[in-house]
């Protein structure tokens, strides 16, 4: 119960904030502009800064070990759930496939890794970020798309995200670490990590009308598989590798438990596609996640721990 009750509180907070960003745009105080400057400086610098700081820790060949882990689950988990989204969904419908697969790794998993566990485990979840960045740059884009030549390969190695785990990489594998001014610098960065990711999800709110984002019956079915289905076959799989310490498997949950990426409205616009659609999904599964979340993260708890 006391653990329900701080995931609860964790997410609560979370909602608090995306309330305020809701408010504040509804209210005018934060335009379109505001919101677009607002995730740059999010995905361009406070994401690369919590991921760099993550990993600015003692070299031990055990995390090394189970980094490694980590990023070839969270591959695993990305290509499971596009597997699941192309056989409940057609061809036609690709913005629902997209949704059904990506997660909002970065705006929703760094806070709620970094309000459970601390910021020291951000390094397990870059590995999820990692994977996430190679597959919607390549696979999502052509999902959206249906056309193979506007798979961004070289788009990949020139994500914030890459640059940052790259960076934090060498850093931990290093003798010499950051420390004075730098690391203090760093980790101020990264610490508005969590109310700016907030404040921008909740301007996604805001620009759709919620009473007919409830009208719509296909996102309670994207909900049920982003936020239901695979959380819980993550949560089964998961509980059959004791060998990963809980805390790591509790990082990969998180991820696979996260609702669908906001990317999705990003790429949608792009590629000519309904913008409108994409924004429903993300703002529903976000709303929804209030619930599920906490019941999946208990679940794990009393499993794991």
């Amino acid at each position: 119960m006391a653990i329900g009750l701080t995931v609860l509180n964790q997410v609560l907070m979370m909602f608090s904030l995306m309330l305020v960003g809701f408010v504040l745009y509804r209210k005018g105080l934060i335009n379109e502009s505001g919101t677009q400057q607002m995730s740059t400086i999010l995905l361009q610098v406070c994401t690369p800064a919590v991921i760099i700081t993550s990993f600015n820790i003692q070299f031990s060949f055990e995390i090394l070990k189970e980094i490694g882990i980590a990023f070839i689950l969270a591959l695993s988990s990305i290509l499971l759930g596009l597997l699941i989204a192309r056989v409940i969904y057609r061809k036609e419908h690709r913005i629902a496939q997209f949704a059904v697969a990506f997660s909002n790794v970065g705006f929703f998993g760094i806070p709620l890794v970094t309000g459970l566990l601390g910021i020291q485990y951000v390094i397990y979840l870059s590995t999820y970020i990692l994977a996430f960045n190679l597959l919607s740059w390549t696979v999502g884009i052509y999902l959206i798309t249906g056309d193979k030549s506007a798979m961004k390969f070289n788009t990949f190695f020139k994500t914030p995200a890459f640059i940052g785990m790259m960076l934090g990489f060498i850093i931990f594998l290093s003798p010499f670490k950051l420390t004075g001014f730098v690391q203090s610098s760093l980790a101020s960065i990264g610490s508005i990590n969590t109310p700016v990711a907030m404040l921008v999800l909740g301007t996604y709110l805001a620009k759709s009308k919620l009473i007919d984002i409830f009208k719509n019956k296909q996102v309670y079915q994207i909900a049920f598989y982003r936020l239901i289905l695979i959380p819980i076959i993550a949560l089964l799989v998961l509980s059959l590798l004791p060998m990963i310490r809980p805390e790591v498997r509790l990082v990969l949950l998180i991820a696979s438990s996260a609702p669908s990426a906001t990317i999705l409205a990003i790429f949608s616009q792009r590629f000519g596609h309904d913008y409108a659609y994409g924004a429903q999904i993300i703002s529903f599964t976000n709303l929804m996640c209030l619930i599920t979340i906490p019941i999946v993260l208990t679940s794990a708890y009393a499993l794991w721990f």
